[in-house]
Order: C-alpha cells, then structure tokens, then sequence
C-alpha cells in the first residue's frame, strides 16, 4: 500500500512539474491569461535593442518575460545549496520509481511458488530431473528486472539533463532575445569561460536572470565586434577582446580565429583576471599580463613561435593556490574504492579472472577451457579502443557540463578549472590524483552488480579499469616537463600507446578538439562528430551518448545464464559424469 501511494504521488509529481515544464504548457496558460486581460502590452522603445525589436514578435517577448517570473515560482523546489532544478528533482523521483519497481519485482519473485522442472542436459549424455530451488526462480527475475532499472536509470538521467539543457537554452533567449548560436557570432570563446557559460548574462541560484555588464555591451553593439572587443566592460584594465582570446580584435566568425582560447578571463567580472604569478594587481603587472595574452605586435603577421611559447608558459605554469586544492568527493570514493575492491576480488578468487586474463591463477569451476591467446589479444585490444573513446566522450562531457550539477557538477568543475590551470595536476598528490577515477569506475561497478557480465566482459572489464586509471596518469604527466618523466612513459608515448605532450597541447590550444587522454586513437572520430553532428559545446548531446555508450556495453555483455559451454568428450579432462538419480550430478555437470 505504502509502495502504490509512493508511486501515485510520484506520477502527480512528474505530471504537475516536468511535463508542463518540458511542453511549455504553463506558456500556454499565460497565454490564454493574456488574452483574458485584453492581450499584452507594447513592447517599450529602447535605443539599444533594435535588433531584437526587427526579429521578434511584440506579444511573444512579453510572454517570455512572464513566463521567466512564472517559473521562478514554480521552482520553489529549487534548493539554494545545490542548485537543483525542477527536472533535476523530477529524475531523482523518477530513480526512487525505479527503486521501487525494482524491489517490488525481487519481493513478488519470491513469493513464486516451485515445482520440479524437468531438465534436458543439451549434451544427450544423461537425463537429470532436478529440483528448482527458489533462489533460481529470483536469479530470473533479477536478469530481466536489473537490466530494465539500468536502462531506465540511464533514461532517467538523459531526459532531466535534455529538459535542463533546453530550460538553460531558453532562458538566455528569452532574456536577450538571442539563441546561443546567435551569441557565437557576436563574440568568442563564451563557451570557455570559466566564471559562467553565458558571460552575457548572470543566472542566480534562486532562478532570477540579470543582464551583466558585458551583457549590456553586446547588445548595444548589435554585432559589432571591433567595437565590443576594444571595451572594457568590468574596468579591470584588459579590453573585452583581451580577455576573450582575441587581442587584436580581428576575429571573424568561421574565418578568422581568435588569437587564443586559452587563458581566458570574464569580461564581466573586474576580479577575474587571471593572475599566474602576481599576488596583486598593478599597472607593472597588468602591462605583463597584456604582454603574456597578446602578440609583440597586432599590425605585424603572426609570430607562431611567440605565440607557442606563451602557450607553453601557460600550459607548464605552476599556482601556488593549487597545491592546497580540496578534494570536494572524497566521501564517495571510499565507497567507490569498497564497491570496485570487491568486484575484482570475487572475480579473482571465484572467477577465474586472472587465468582468463594471464593464463594463470584460480580456476574457475564453471569453466570448461582456457581462452585461447588470440580470444585474450582481442579482449585486450578491444578494451584499449574502448577506454580511449570513453575518455574522450567523458572529457567532451564535462568540460561544458554545468558546474551546479548535482553530483557530477564537482567533477565538471575540476575539468573546466584545469583549462584555467593545466598544471593543477601535476601538483596534487599522486594517491588523490589516482582517486579521481574512483567515481565513475564504482558507478560502472555498480552496474555490472546488477548486470553481471560473461566471462569474456569480466576481463574486458577489467582491463578498462586499470586503463581508467592510465588515463589519469596519462594527463597528469603529459602536463610535466619531457624531459623529467619516465623512460617507460616516454617510450611509449614515442610507440603512439599513449598521448603525446604535442598531442594534448593541441586540445589546449583550441579546447575543441583532440579530447582523448590516453592515446587519441579515436580522436578521428570524435573530432568529425564534434563538426558534422554537434558542437563540442552540447554538453546533454554527449552526456547521452557516453550513458548510451556504457548502457550498451554492459547490456550486450550481460550474462544471461541461458547458454551453457561446451562440454569435451568423456576421455579429456577430469570431469565426471554421474548416472541418473546420483546426488552429485549437479554438482559435477
């Protein structure tokens, strides 16, 4: 009864708030509202916003605008600390649905009542009649319940971070009267910045919406970017185009880029230069912090070497601030450490993992033969491929996830603070770095909890968790000096098995391409999609495709205890067949 009520008040809840947010139907009941009224007001003249006065209707910019203040009420769920938003609280209610699907399902299951099965051994050497056990009829159950709770866990996620990335979308353009594509036409890098994603506006935790400074600029300039860029619309002394990347103010939308992507500042905020080794601002300092974001000259041709050598300073500087970095998830990853422990120990001691992987090691009883080493060079190979396209899904992700997430918004946020600072790596701790995997490799463990794989995917799985950590490892010493890391490392990075420093550098450069930390084998392929398909900015784009990626792996390696091996004839092996009726024929089969 408890569990129906749960469920009924869950659907009302989905009902009143996610899909009237996600269709707009309280846009609609605006509408009906206004017209009620006598219809909208004129729109007021403005000097300053003629564009959006030519491209917009009068009626639907003020319908915007109520619609704006109607959902700030409706996200009186929203909590101040964490910034969760309605279709964010709508998922976590959908999960605990799920849950409770799930332990309906295992309760029902037991309650089953079981009869003797008659079993056909599929070899034709014996007949067996054996009892079915309650627990079995459970393990059948949890093979169709725990593949549906992941993949509607999955679905849960891919529809609130759809719905939120729309919200967020929406917002910007009611309150400007600009889409985002629009926006990358009148200014650069606004998807690099680091203080927020949207320099042009301020969105605060309570919902509201405030135009900033910056904000301001850009409309008046209407799309003139020679004269935004020349502003100073924080007075921090560093010009709008000195802050985004673009010094000499020559950038032109798909034609010219900008000088640089990195080590880029908020032209909104007058505190948020970047300082790399001063501790205060002053004229000495801001005339060589100019010199360290922009060419000698802006009427000479570009100097490559000078511009690759302030890259370079960038990329290898040190901050004294990064040493005392927090570790925001420290209380999740003991748990993770437990959950990934003892995963790979029970597929050691019970498994056969490591004779699957090495050829030697506790066998395991199910199994008939050994793999093969052409079946455990595949294993390998395909686990390296695989690891190397999740690293580059999961840096495409976050580097432009929202750092309010819930969650995954910590994990976002030392992504994106590593383009402001590459070198924090190399200055944390080698046990905290090593943890930083721990996260998203208890949450794969979890999974394969509830899904347990074949024995080919046990080691398949295993191998992309210590190549998981290899990553880690990997961008952290691509970021110190070539000439103080390791032979072994540099040996193969010189073999092309794992990133080079020219290699991750180029990502730096440009913060649109080559996202892979292990190798970039599969750098190809991503930067053709971040192209022809969308933007590396999407962020909910490629967060589906990395849960769709996982999602899939785990499912199409699921054990499902409906193929049995091969047996070999009675003269190899040590295998013993019993008569029909004899106690340890199940024993021994």
């Amino acid at each position: 009864i408890c569990g129906r009520c749960v469920t009924h008040c869950i659907q009302l809840h989905l009902l009143l708030y996610s899909v009237p947010s996600a269709f707009g139907l309280h846009g609609i009941d605006r509408l009906h509202e206004l017209k009620a009224d006598g219809g909208p007001k004129a729109w007021p003249a403005s000097a300053h916003m003629p564009r959006i006065e030519r491209r917009h209707l009068v009626a639907y910019t003020e319908l915007a605008v109520e619609n704006v203040k109607l959902n700030s009420v409706t996200r009186g769920l929203q909590h101040q600390k964490t910034g969760l938003s309605v279709a964010r609280i709508s998922s976590i209610c959908f999960w605990c649905f799920c849950c409770f699907m799930f332990v309906g399902w295992f309760v029902s299951s037991r309650q089953q009542s079981v009869q003797d099965d008659e079993v056909v051994s599929s070899t034709g050497f014996q007949v067996m009649l054996l009892k079915v056990k309650p627990s079995i009829t459970v393990n059948k159950a949890s093979q169709i319940a725990a593949p549906a709770f992941v993949a509607l866990v999955v679905l849960a996620v891919v529809v609130a971070a759809q719905v939120d990335a729309a919200e967020r979308e929406a917002m910007v353009e009611t309150h400007l009267g600009l889409t985002l594509n629009e926006l990358d036409l009148m200014a650069p890098n606004l998807h690099h910045n680091w203080e927020r994603p949207y320099p042009a506006i301020a969105i605060h935790k309570d919902g509201s919406v405030q135009t900033t400074r910056f904000g301001l600029d850009l409309m008046r300039a209407n799309g003139n970017w020679s004269y935004l860029c020349k502003l100073d619309s924080d007075g921090d002394g560093l010009s709008n185009g000195e802050e985004l990347g673009d010094p000499c103010c020559k950038w032109v939308p798909g034609v010219v880029a900008t000088y640089r992507a990195w080590n880029l500042s908020e032209p909104s905020e007058e505190t948020d230069s970047e300082l790399p080794q001063y501790e205060e601002m002053d004229d000495s300092h801001l005339t060589a912090l100019k010199q360290d974001l922009s060419p000698p000259s802006c009427g000479l041709p570009l100097d490559s070497e000078v511009r690759s050598r302030q890259l370079e300073k960038q990329y290898y500087m040190h901050h004294k601030e990064d040493e005392g970095s927090p570790d925001s998830l420290r209380w999740f990853k003991y748990p993770c450490a437990a959950v990934v422990s003892g995963l790979i120990g029970f597929w050691i001691a019970k498994k056969g993992l490591l004779r699957d992987l090495f050829g030697v090691g506790p066998v395991d009883q199910t199994a008939v033969m050994d793999l093969t080493a052409l079946q455990r060079l595949s294993i390998y190979i395909a686990a390296y491929f695989w690891t190397d396209l999740v690293a580059g899904l999961v840096h495409l992700t976050f580097d432009f996830c929202p750092k309010d997430y819930p969650f995954i918004g910590h994990v976002a946020e030392g992504f994106q603070f590593h383009h402001r600072h590459p070198s924090a790596w190399t200055v944390v701790p080698l046990p905290v770095m090593i943890t930083h995997s721990l996260p998203l490799l208890g949450i794969l463990s979890v999974g394969l909890l509830l899904v347990p794989p074949k024995r080919c995917f046990r080691a398949f799985w295993t191998l992309t968790f210590a190549l998981c950590v290899m990553t880690v490892l990997t961008h952290r010493w691509v970021h110190v000096k070539p000439e103080t890391n390791f032979a072994w490392f540099t040996l193969l990075q010189r073999l092309g098995v794992l990133m080079s420093h020219e290699h991750h550098m180029m990502h730096h450069d440009s913060l649109m391409i080559q996202f892979s930390n292990l190798s970039g084998v599969t750098d190809g392929a991503l930067n053709f999609l971040t192209v022809h398909c969308f933007p590396a900015w999407k962020y909910q784009h490629w967060l589906t495709v990395l849960l769709l990626y996982f999602a899939v792996t785990i499912l199409v390696g699921a054990d499902r205890g409906d193929e049995q091996p091969d047996l070999p004839p009675k003269s190899q092996g040590n295998y013993e067949y019993e008569e029909h009726g004899s106690a340890n024929a199940t024993q021994n089969w």
